[in-house]
């Protein structure tokens, strides 16, 4: 049984011991566990419902050779994506389902990604849609001699008035860490912010100082799924409040947002991924931040929802408040950064403006197997 068990583990190329403890397991060994079990029944079909939302470009790279693989071995593969590079790289015919009805059903080699996005948004949409970079005066946020990790070299960050930086790194990067970090979640850090010193200790120290955090585990961390949307909108409230202004509250939230069903008492569970992280984000609306933490805020949304939120950016950039952008995504932190910074084992490996660099370029910076000599 053993032996079969490591031929599935093999299979799906994950390195595990077999005796290891899943809730050890990364997200993406999780993933590929799920695939190894499928496969253990000697399936015919396997049918995948966004398997690469937890891997990063390496992952996705490897998942792509093992979905060949399997193909070749005569396995029938149901890919379920938002993923237009998947879609192009992975599929031989894609469906795309817009309002539970076929909108497209071809061939992949005969459609372009602007056919399958209008298919999936039913409108017209334009991809990518470039943002000018915008570099603020004023110093918003400023921090010096951050540890994230014992042994490693320390970080310093400042961001600008309606500054957009994105924090680029592959899984294991710390991301995520210096995300919570700065939201207060880890450990205690000085930082001078809108001219003022300030000692962050507490996720409420955070908030007082008008920074917002939107986590990656959205329906962990980022949402309550038994709760309603009135609850997440009013979050900032405390004490006693008329219910017509909870009421118009949530209505303002679905509206700015896009949140669908426009139902201001539709429970969290209910919602679709794309609309949850919407409710994620809306519900720091009271609160009035002038930086927001974004620690991979488009995983697992549809394109649609991928636009909502990047014009969300856009707006509170352009009203002053400033982003610090998590992400794994090549394309997405060379679409919205202003400046992008490269964190490769938690520590910074580069600062660059998006106009330096490729997708592939990003990559391999952030795997510190590759060096731009001249730079501007």
């Amino acid at each position: 049984k053993t032996k079969q068990l490591q031929q599935h583990l093999q299979t799906v190329q994950v390195n595990l011991n077999v005796s290891e403890d899943v809730s050890n397991c990364s997200l993406h060994e999780k993933q590929l566990l799920l695939i190894a079990r499928a496969l253990s029944n000697n399936t015919n079909y396997l049918l995948l419902d966004e398997p690469t939302s937890s891997l990063g470009p390496k992952e996705v790279e490897t998942f792509g050779k093992l979905l060949k693989d399997l193909k070749s071995k005569g396995i029938g593969i149901l890919l379920v994506s938002h993923r237009l590079s998947e879609i192009r790289n992975f599929a031989d015919d894609v469906t795309v389902l817009h309002n539970g009805q076929v909108a497209l059903s071809e061939t992949i080699t005969t459609i372009t990604d602007q056919q399958i996005v209008e298919a999936m948004t039913g409108k017209q949409l334009t991809l990518p849609i470039n943002t000018a970079p915008k570099t603020g005066s004023e110093e918003l946020f400023k921090v010096q001699e951050l540890l994230l990790h014992e042994g490693h070299s320390p970080l310093s960050l400042t961001i600008r008035k309606g500054e957009t930086i994105v924090i680029y790194g592959l899984i294991g990067s710390g991301k995520t860490t210096l995300a919570e970090t700065l939201f207060g979640a880890r450990h205690t850090y000085h930082a001078e912010i809108d001219g003022q010193k300030l000692t962050i200790k507490t996720p409420r120290d955070a908030i007082k100082a008008k920074i917002a955090l939107v986590p990656e585990e959205r329906r962990k961390q980022g949402v309550f799924l038994s709760e309603d949307i009135i609850s997440h909108t009013n979050l900032h409230q405390s004490g006693w409040k008329r219910k017509q202004t909870e009421l118009n509250d949530a209505t303002t939230a679905i509206s700015s947002f896009g949140i669908s069903p426009n139902d201001p008492k539709a429970l969290i569970h209910s919602l679709s991924g794309g609309n949850q992280q919407k409710v994620s984000i809306a519900k720091w609306s009271g609160f009035k931040p002038n930086l927001f933490l974004l620690d991979e805020p488009t995983k697992g949304v549809d394109i649609a929802a991928k636009q909502d939120i990047f014009q969300f950016i856009r707006n509170i950039t352009e009203n002053g408040s400033s982003v610090i952008y998590f992400t794994g995504e090549q394309d997405e932190a060379l679409h919205i950064a202003d400046r992008i910074l490269i964190l490769a084992n938690g520590e910074f490996v580069g600062e660059y403006s998006p106009s330096e660099l490729s997708p592939e370029q990003l990559l391999h910076l952030s795997e510190g197997s590759y060096s731009i000599e001249s730079r501007s």
